[in-house]
């Protein structure tokens, strides 16, 4: 990623992807200066999105999409610039593209014991404890199909 100071328009291209690569439709991307002046737009078919006629600076780029862990980087912005982003499906721990598989649980339970140094990815309810009992519980309910993981 490179910034060049210009006086004209740039722009911010990019694809949003899972992490085996694939492309995620209807992503939500949101551009917005450090001010906070959001503009968004979604990914098409393929994960890709475009941002037109920006003017050069620094900005927060934000993908979000359910069942996905939102995201968010800074980017300087210059004559133009590609930012491809991978978003982690919620309660994938394994990254095999089945989020609360047994092996998901697995980890999950190793985590929990301590047997696992977990990453903010075990914060299944977003109360900042990784690998807690709600946590345990929400992907063993996911696992069971009582619950979706969004």
């Amino acid at each position: 990623m490179s910034y060049v100071p210009t006086d004209t328009e740039c722009t911010l291209t990019g694809t949003v992807t899972s992490y085996d690569s694939a492309g995620i439709p209807g992503a939500t991307v949101t551009l917005a200066t450090l001010e906070g002046t959001p503009i968004t737009t979604q990914t098409d078919i393929n994960g890709n999105y475009t941002f037109a006629d920006i003017a050069p600076g620094v900005y927060n780029l934000s993908v979000s999409k359910l069942r996905f862990w939102p995201t968010t980087i800074t980017v300087n912005i210059g004559d133009a610039l590609t930012e491809n982003i991978m978003l982690w499906l919620k309660g994938d721990l394994n990254l095999n593209g089945e989020p609360a598989d047994s092996d998901d649980l697995k980890m999950m339970e190793y985590a929990a014991t301590g047997r696992l140094i977990p990453d903010w990815k075990f914060n299944l309810n977003g109360n900042g404890d990784l690998a807690d009992a709600g946590d345990v519980l929400m992907l063993e309910e996911a696992a069971a199909g009582k619950i979706e993981l969004w």
